[in-house]
């Protein structure tokens, strides 16, 4: 979802995610880092973790193949559709958004359904238009928030 500042991208996916939580038959999961510029899909695999693991004292995996194995493995316990949440992902390096693509594949192969909704400003939308993003692109639904106003 992309639209100017104050257009109310994070109010519209407001109501989404708490029908999608009272429904119970998907897991929201969102991102809390507030340094957005530094948000990696570790950060973002390190949300997922916290959001789907029941236990207290989560203790996440430093390597990187033996923590998306634990990852998949919690997906399918939930035995749930998940998505997560982004919001200012406008701010993602263009290689997290083609690592977001390739753990959305990862958790296909293996059964489970991740889904991600990035909301951000239009560099967003612009991003997902270059050449070097076209494979995600194919996977996408752009949605703008352009002069909703009065509407």
């Amino acid at each position: 979802m992309s639209g100017i500042v104050g257009f109310g991208k994070t109010r519209t996916l407001q109501p989404l995610k708490e029908q999608l939580k009272q429904g119970k038959e998907i897991i929201v999961s969102r991102s809390l880092a507030v340094d957005k510029e530094r948000v990696s899909v570790g950060t973002l695999i390190t949300a997922l973790f916290y959001d789907l693991s029941t236990k207290e004292n989560l203790k996440l995996p430093t390597q990187t193949e033996k923590r998306e194995r634990k990852l998949l493995s919690l997906i399918q316990k939930c035995r749930k559709p998940v998505v997560l949440f982004v919001d200012d992902a406008h701010a993602l390096h263009k290689q997290s958004l083609v690592r977001l693509k390739r753990l959305i594949e990862v958790v296909r192969q293996d059964g489970g359904i991740l889904s991600v909704v990035l909301a951000g400003h239009p560099k967003l939308k612009n991003d997902l238009r270059r050449p070097s993003l076209q494979e995600i692109v194919a996977r996408t639904r752009v949605f703008s928030l352009e002069g909703i106003r009065g509407r």
